[in-house]
C-alpha cells in the first residue's frame, strides 16, 4: 500500500456544544455581578478575557464562535477594541439555539 486516500463525504456545520450550560453560566454571572461591572460612555466594559470567564469556556472556543459568526462582538469607540456586552451575547446565543433546534 503506497498511498492513502481520505474522502470527506459530508460536512457538518459546527455547533456550539453545551449551549444551555454556557447561557446559564453567563446569566448567573451577570445576575450576581451586574452592579460591579463598569459602564463608560454607555458601553459595558467587558473584554474577551472577561466574557470567557463569565461563560466558562476557553479562548480558542470563543475565537472559533466569533470566526463562525455565532457571536459578534461590538467595537468600542472609547477603548478602540472589541467589547462583549452580556445582553447582546445572550441574545446571539439564544438566537443560535433557536436556529439549531
Amino acid at each position: 500500500m503506497d498511498t492513502l486516500q481520505i474522502t470527506i463525504l459530508k460536512k457538518h456545520k459546527p455547533q456550539i456544544q453545551n449551549l444551555d450550560k454556557v447561557i446559564s453560566n453567563l446569566k448567573h454571572y451577570w445576575a450576581i455581578n451586574e452592579k460591579h461591572i463598569s459602564i463608560i460612555n454607555g458601553e459595558v466594559v467587558i473584554f474577551k478575557t472577561d466574557i470567557i470567564k463569565m461563560m466558562k469556556i476557553s479562548r480558542p472556543t470563543l475565537d472559533k464562535w466569533i470566526k463562525d459568526g455565532n457571536i459578534t462582538p461590538q467595537y468600542s469607540t472609547f477603548f478602540k477594541k472589541h467589547i462583549f456586552p452580556p445582553k447582546l451575547i445572550l441574545e446571539q446565543l439564544e438566537a443560535y439555539k433557536e436556529e439549531n433546534k
